[in-house]
């Protein structure tokens, strides 16, 4: 008889062990989720557009510090080679609140009419987010020339 209700212990211990781990486990997987990426509507004119985007924490041994693993594919619309591309990533909580903007420069080589795909890491965004937009904000070619070109202040 005390045997049985040894065993019948154990069994109550191991069952909430179980179902505790179920639950943290179910929360970890929430927060490792994908977001939903926004390619936002490209300006008129703009030479380089966002395709789509898409963002999850990094799920890294060697780093457990939210830190946000951001893939941005762009395209190349113009006639013109492109050296660089500044890229205006936003995330958004459930309600649409904006909780992060930041503006991170993207060196790339990317040719006429080409399309890439390009991984930002260490980008600190913020939690809970879930959207994550991106928009380009500003395009250098390799010719130097700039979209949207930069208007020197004129001296008089």
């Amino acid at each position: 008889m005390e045997h049985d209700t040894l065993w019948i212990m154990d069994v109550k211990k191991s069952l909430f062990l179980v179902c505790t781990l179920v639950t943290l486990s179910a929360t970890a997987a929430w927060a490792y989720r994908p977001l939903k990426g926004i390619a936002l509507p490209s300006i008129k004119d703009q030479p380089v557009i966002v395709e789509g985007v898409t963002s999850s924490v990094q799920d890294e041994v060697k780093s457990p510090d939210l830190t946000w693993d951001t893939t941005v594919s762009v395209r190349n619309v113009s006639s013109k080679p492109v050296q660089s591309i500044d890229i205006e990533l936003t995330m958004a909580d459930i309600q649409g609140f904006i909780i992060t903007r930041i503006v991170r420069a993207m060196p790339l080589s990317l040719a006429p009419q080409a399309a890439s795909a390009q991984r930002l890491r260490e980008v600190y965004l913020a939690w809970p987010g879930v959207f994550t937009s991106a928009q380009v904000k500003s395009v250098t070619f390799t010719d130097g020339t700039r979209w949207p070109p930069v208007v020197e202040p004129q001296l008089k």
